[in-house]
């Protein structure tokens, strides 16, 4: 595997006290940081984030978000290019995952090219492991 990418439910549910799954957040994050790999954040997961938390807890939330993913030293912002956009776009437009958003496609496109996702997503989960 060559790197690590969590779904916005577990960045989100890591940074929210208040979330049901903020505990089992916090131990996956935990172990995660353990390795040696990279936390791959993808500007499509980061979007999520941000607008999640504005919505649930208020623009100081989501202002957190942004100072913390930026100030983390494991975390490596990757940004999406055309090419891999479009690529993206094709996997979301065959529809064979009619429950999946097209930032989960996005993670099915990472996941295929050799990283780990994880999530707390069972319809992304089953995806990913089929």
């Amino acid at each position: 595997m060559n790197n690590i990418v969590c779904d916005s439910n577990i960045w989100i549910a890591f940074f929210n006290e208040e979330d049901n799954q903020h505990e089992k957040a916090r131990e996956l994050i935990g172990l995660l940081e353990q390795q040696e790999k990279p936390l791959l954040l993808t500007n499509y997961i980061d979007l999520e984030c941000i607008t999640i938390l504005l919505k649930r807890k208020g623009i100081q939330a989501s202002q957190r978000w942004i100072r913390f993913r930026s100030d983390a030293k494991r975390i490596e912002q990757l940004t999406f290019d055309k090419e891999d956009h479009n690529a993206i776009t094709e996997l979301f437009l065959k529809g064979n995952n009619k429950h999946l958003s097209f930032i989960d496609i996005s993670l099915i496109f990472l996941a295929t090219n050799n990283n780990q996702v994880y999530t707390f997503d069972n319809k992304l989960q089953n995806a990913l492991s089929s």
